[in-house]
């Protein structure tokens, strides 16, 4: 069975699990649930924060999702896509 295939099992399990299963199965990769979070190194950071700052120096306002969403739905309308 592939990766993404147990994943999928899993998740479905789950979903129709009672609490009791639930609870178990959450003892058992509690640990790991806390330790998930991706955490960069210091030279990526840095390079990051940068470019933050780059960005409000520049002035530009910016542009919201919904905006960037609607630029993009027309860019690929005017491709044919």
């Amino acid at each position: 069975m592939t990766f993404i295939a147990l994943k999928e099992k899993l998740h479905e399990y789950i979903e129709q699990a009672d609490e009791k299963k639930v609870t178990a199965i959450y003892t058992l990769v509690e640990d790991e649930i806390d330790h998930t979070g991706f955490e960069y190194d210091d030279e990526t950071l840095d390079f990051l924060e940068s470019r933050v700052q780059e960005f409000h120096d520049s002035g530009h306002p910016g542009y919201t999702v919904e905006e960037s969403m609607e630029f993009v739905k027309n860019e690929l309308k005017k491709r044919g896509l």
